[in-house]
């Protein structure tokens, strides 16, 4: 039994690898560089004089700590099919469970400890004691430890296995992963969530007033309702928005903001393959200009309320340079860099 799922275990590690050769793929890789950069540039100011960022830190510090130790689901391993094949040695599945707990827990404790210690320094410039980091770190591996034990309960216990339980649970952690890997290539074996999202009915027909493009009103559908899209919107934008109002430094918020909107429309570009699997889309107009179209147009709307959000906190801040440049960056970005990009999806799809 052990073997089994070792071998599972394997074989799901070299299916991740084989995508994650497409998620660092030259533009993306370039991209994180520069962006380490922006972050290490304002980390050594912050490090230096402190002072103006201290309000900022005192609640930002918890916060990002408390995310390090956030604790992850357990691999299990488990598939659909096995409470029928694997029940006559459900005494083996129990104790192959309980050793992935045990590796599960020292797994994410050590990633907690590793990336926590990317923000010790900052603890002990504001603190400038070990006492109260020591204390936080070991609140907050108790309670991940305590998250984690309070979850899988059931392990250890007597009595059946949860089959039901643990072959969700696998399967929430396998779907979270794919469908960050679909924003970057295909992915088999992908379970798509539909979310209807009503709040935005009324906004539609204003949206596709004049519009001829199915594809247009396809990819608006997928963007609000379909996939990950848009809840990676929400969240880069927030992100941008935070950038562009709290650090003190102008050009270095409109770079990490520009960065955030790089890597959001990159991500964005997934939405060309969103609706292959569909077969009434046969129906639609012949060939791939119209596909292209639309999705452009999508991007170019989104795109433009970034850029409105960006230009207005520039504007109040009065930084009208950066604002000017952001603007020519964002407008390199949709006139040259989106098109190459579509065109080399559909050389692909040829």
């Amino acid at each position: 039994m052990h073997d089994l799922f070792k071998r599972r275990r394997q074989a799901f590690h070299k299916e991740m690898m084989g995508y994650l050769r497409y998620v660092l793929n030259d533009h993306f890789v370039l991209f994180c560089f520069l962006f380490l950069g922006l972050v290490l540039t304002q980390y050594r100011a912050i490090l230096v004089d402190s002072a103006p960022y201290r309000g900022i830190l005192i609640w930002l510090l918890p916060l990002v700590s408390a995310i390090c130790f956030w604790p992850g689901r357990m691999a299990s391993y488990l598939r659909r099919g096995d409470e029928f094949f694997l029940l006559v040695q459900e005494a083996d599945v129990q104790a192959v469970l309980l050793v992935a707990f045990r590796r599960t827990l020292g797994v994410q404790l050590i990633r907690a400890l590793l990336t926590f210690t990317l923000v010790l320094p900052l603890w002990l410039v504001i603190f400038n004691s070990w006492i109260p980091v020591m204390a936080y770190v070991l609140l907050l591996a108790a309670l991940q430890c305590g998250v984690l034990r309070y979850r899988y309960r059931g392990l250890g216990q007597d009595g059946p296995v949860d089959w039901n339980f643990w072959i969700a649970e696998e399967q929430g952690r396998t779907q979270g992963i794919l469908r960050f890997f679909s924003l970057f290539t295909q992915v088999k074996g992908i379970e798509e969530r539909v979310r209807m999202r009503a709040y935005w009915n009324p906004v539609l027909p204003i949206l596709e007033r004049g519009q001829s493009n199915p594809w247009y009103s396809l990819f608006l559908r997928s963007f609000l309702r379909k996939g990950p899209y848009y809840g990676l919107w929400v969240r880069l934008q927030f992100l941008a928005l935070l950038a562009l109002i709290l650090l003190p430094h102008v050009w270095l918020a409109a770079g990490l903001a520009f960065v955030a909107y790089y890597l959001l429309f990159f991500q964005l570009l997934a939405l060309f393959r969103s609706q292959d699997g569909q077969v009434m889309t046969g129906l639609f107009p012949r060939g791939s200009q119209a596909k292209v179209v639309g999705l452009r147009r999508l991007l170019e709307q989104l795109g433009f309320i970034s850029l409105i959000q960006a230009l207005v906190v520039l504007g109040v801040r009065g930084a009208f340079l950066e604002a000017g440049i952001f603007l020519f960056a964002m407008g390199v970005l949709f006139k040259f860099y989106i098109p190459y990009k579509l065109r080399r999806l559909v050389d692909e799809a040829v």
